[in-house]
């Protein structure tokens, strides 16, 4: 019963108890009005008359016994009435208390039914706060409460779920930050150096096993305490004020990023040399600092005593320690591996008493195990640093380091230096091999002036920087493998052109930024969470259950073609692979797909001109029929045109004659016109064949020639030619160079006029042949040049009615000096003249 209803009860309830008592006490008050109402019509006019007689009594001193009796009734009845007044006012009194008990009760009870749930829910609500994610509401009744418990619990459950989600995250966020700091850890354990971190405040915050060794001090003595009032002398607090101010204001300092020595103090009070490198480090928005420090007392002592035997000696020395201390302050500031191995060159050139070209380089072994790899280099040539960018082992100097483990010298370039070049100057070499655990890890080569003397102390500090590099190499590549890694991992995902994305339980859980945008959008979280099938268009949906099916089998997914659903509705193609793994414990599907709607639209493109080919050559083989179809006639019509214009039937008069002329010029355009579109469907059907054979250029110019003299003649164009003596022969279909050559006259001499000049010209280049046809005719636009060569295409309107022609003859041209290997250009100034001209191979070879 919902609570609505529960109070409309009772107030009906508690309304009709009240109803009740009204009617009772309106009952007995009218009864009590009935009954004074007859009394009163029964003994008012006896109380009068007792009233008078008593009156008339007392003054007549008279007293009646019978009246006496009537007034005792009469009192009777009265003490009657007030009796019964009196119960009724006791049972309107207790039907009154009764029915607000009642009230009161019912009020009690319904008020508890709602106030008991609502008190339970409030506090389940409190045990949620307080992270008791089981509790539930155990309220079942079909009125609004309960269904609020309802909403309660499943939102409770709902709330259990997250936190639990976001305990496992923790859990293994905890985990890998706890695995991290365990190799932290670890590495700072087993370090030789003191490894010391100091807060924003310069206090101690992390200590590790060397520094309790090197200074006395255990970490439960140090964590918390001021580092330079302890560990510093005197001599240095003002400095250390100083300098820690600036730092932890700005993560900088005189001492950041370099190598430095200083005096400081043990827990016994000696006062001892040490190493110290420190680095800033931003945490929480405050400036913190790390110290990798060692004891140095062995090392100045042992420098002491090198500087009393000799001065030189311990230059030397220092100078080569700091170059090491250089090459691991490079790792502490987490440069890569080749700005590493950049720098040790040029800490090793920097030291002046090894007297070295300052040339040289450092291989590697990297992808090949039996081949040095060129990555840092000092001075080469760019022919050198070609020539030894790769080197196999056993080839030349440090080929041979490389192989045998051992220092290479020479103090020349011998028969041993496998790699030389033109140019190369005289000297000789250092090469020193990098080894690590009995394997080379590279080879430092360094460049010797010629003559170089070999010097132990040499090798020996060369060795030393070997074996140094060695452990960066080490370290570096270690660091470099994980890294790269797990880049190359999350790089394949997030920057493949291919759409990725991962799902389970038919929801998708990952997407990666390409597959984001083939479904339009540059959001790929806009996916997450999303069902698989919301993205798959309807008709699809059954392919993608059967795919999801398939994840659950744990089967691969052959790739198809499915149809996505982008955000803004519209559709795309895509291809898709799917392949099962296990995700977060759980079975899933990786899917790969990429956007096929331009192969797709491709592919029907592909087949559209496929069909447009066979359409095109159904029409070139039609025109080609036609046209030999249509040539026969025409033959006919010409004959006998010619046999009526000769007189053979009989004289003609002036009118039949010029009738036979305009049947005859009329006949000859259009077979020209046939001519024309048979040789061209016949070149764009493939069966035109060229008959190749050795030909006279400036003899078939001249045969040709003779062809137009007689209308060059009556447009009186001055023909000229200009033979290049080198170009005699060629091999060539001679019938079809004629036809290109006439067509190209019947064109100059055409859009000539008269007193022009008309010339052609030949000159070899090469294998080539050039031929050109100029002439001083009307020209062509500069924007019509591109139309030249098309079929059925007029420059100039009207110009076709002016000089005729069927816009065939250039196309045919072009395919005809093409089909030799040969191709076509065209200059023209409009006004002034136009020049054509074609080139033809030597020897041309037939094409098929």
């Amino acid at each position: 019963m919902k609570i609505i209803h529960k109070l409309t009860l009772g107030y009906l309830i508690v309304s009709l108890f009240f109803m009740i008592v009204a009617i009772v006490g309106v009952l007995t008050i009218n009864n009590i009005n009935v009954a004074f109402d007859e009394l009163s019509k029964e003994n008012i006019p006896v109380v009068e008359a007792l009233e008078n007689v008593k009156t008339l009594g007392l003054k007549m001193g008279l007293a009646s016994s019978e009246f006496a009796h009537e007034q005792d009734e009469m009192a009777a009845i009265e003490q009657n009435v007030e009796d019964e007044i009196a119960i009724s006012v006791r049972i309107i009194i207790g039907v009154a208390l009764f029915a607000f008990f009642i009230a009161i009760v019912l009020g009690l009870y319904i008020s508890k039914s709602i106030s008991d749930p609502i008190t339970r829910l409030k506090n389940a609500a409190e045990d949620i706060s307080k992270g008791k994610m089981d509790t539930r509401v155990d309220i079942k009744s079909g009125d609004e409460l309960g269904i609020l418990a309802a909403g309660f619990n499943q939102m409770a459950s709902d709330l259990k779920q997250h936190t639990d989600h976001l305990d496992a995250l923790v859990t293994e966020r905890t985990l890998a930050l706890s695995e991290s700091e365990e190799k932290f850890e670890s590495i700072a354990a087993t370090a030789n150096d003191a490894i010391i971190m100091i807060d924003n405040n310069g206090k101690i915050e992390y200590w590790n096993d060397a520094a309790r060794k090197i200074f006395g001090y255990s970490k439960q003595e140090m964590i918390n305490k001021d580092l330079h009032l302890i560990l510093a002398p005197g001599k240095y607090h003002n400095a250390y004020r100083e300098g820690f101010a600036k730092l932890r204001m700005t993560g900088e300092g005189a001492a950041i990023g370099k190598t430095l020595e200083f005096d400081a103090k043990k827990k016994d009070g000696t006062i001892f040399p040490i190493e110290l490198s420190v680095s800033a480090l931003k945490l929480k928005g405050k400036w913190h600092s790390i110290g990798i420090l060692r004891d140095i007392t062995e090392r100045k002592k042992a420098e002491e005593k090198i500087i009393k035997l000799n001065e030189e000696l311990v230059r030397k020395s220092h100078e080569i320690q700091s170059v090491i201390n250089s090459l691991l302050s490079l790792v502490i500031e987490d440069k890569t591996l080749e700005d590493i191995l950049k720098g040790a060159l040029e800490r090793i050139f920097s030291i002046p008493w090894l007297n070295l070209e300052s040339k040289g380089s450092i291989f590697l072994v990297e992808d090949e195990p039996d081949v040095l790899v060129m990555k840092a280099q000092t001075g080469l040539s760019d022919i050198n640093q070609e020539k030894c960018s790769r080197i196999p082992f056993g080839r030349c100097f440090c080929g041979r380091a490389a192989q045998s483990h051992e220092v290479q010298f020479a103090d020349s370039v011998d028969d041993r230096h496998d790699i030389v070049y033109e140019g190369m100057q005289p000297h000789g070499h250092y090469c020193i091999p990098i080894i690590s655990a009995g394997r080379t890890l590279g080879v430092i080569g360094l460049y010797l002036k010629e003559g170089h003397r070999r010097e132990q102390h040499e090798e020996t500090f060369l060795a030393v920087v070997a074996d140094t590099l060695a452990g960066i190499i080490q370290r570096k590549k270690s660091e470099s493998s994980l890294k790269e890694s797990e880049e190359r991992h999350r790089n394949l995902v997030n920057f493949s052109p291919f759409g990725i994305a991962i799902h389970s339980e038919g929801k998708i859980i990952y997407m990666n930024a390409a597959g984001a945008n083939i479904l339009g959008s540059t959001s790929p979280d806009k996916f997450i969470g999303k069902k698989i099938l919301d993205i798959v268009r309807p008709d699809y949906h059954v392919i993608a259950r059967e795919r999801i099916h398939m994840q659950e089998m744990g089967k691969v997914a052959l790739p198809l073609e499915e149809v996505f659903v982008r955000v803004d509705g519209t559709f795309v193609d895509v291809e898709i692979t799917a392949i099962p793994f296990a995700y977060n414990g759980k079975k899933a599907m990786y899917g790969v797909f990429k956007d096929i709607t331009e192969r797709k639209r491709n592919e029907e493109m592909l087949i559209k001109n496929i069909r447009l080919e066979e359409a095109d050559k159904v029409k070139s083989d039609f025109i080609a029929s036609m046209s030999h179809e249509l040539r026969t006639p025409l033959n006919s019509s010409i004959g006998f045109s010619e046999l009526l214009k000769m007189g053979s039937v009989g004289e003609l008069n002036e009118k039949q004659e010029r009738y036979v002329d305009n049947i005859l010029a009329s006949n000859q355009f259009l077979l020209t016109l046939i001519n024309d579109i048979l040789d061209l469907s016949k070149i764009e059907a493939g069966k035109i064949e060229l008959v190749i054979e050795k030909m006279s250029v400036p003899v078939t110019i001249k045969e040709t020639l003779s062809l137009i003299k007689e209308k060059a003649s009556k447009n009186n164009v001055l023909l000229k030619t200009e033979f290049d003596p080198e170009l005699e022969f060629i091999i060539a279909d001679k019938q079809r160079f004629k036809q290109v050559l006439f067509n190209l006259l019947s064109n100059a001499v055409k859009f000539t006029p008269k007193d022009g000049t008309v010339t052609i010209r030949t000159k070899k280049e090469g294998n080539m042949a050039h031929i050109s046809v100029s002439d001083t005719g009307i020209g062509i636009r500069e924007e019509n040049i591109g139309k030249l060569f098309q079929k059925f295409e007029q420059l100039e309107p009207g110009i076709s009615k002016q000089f005729g022609g069927t816009g065939l003859g250039l196309a045919i041209t072009k395919q005809l000096v093409e089909l030799h290997g040969g191709a076509i250009t065209a200059e023209s100034k409009f006004g002034e003249g136009s020049t054509f001209t074609f080139t033809l191979p030597i020897e041309a070879k037939k094409r098929d």
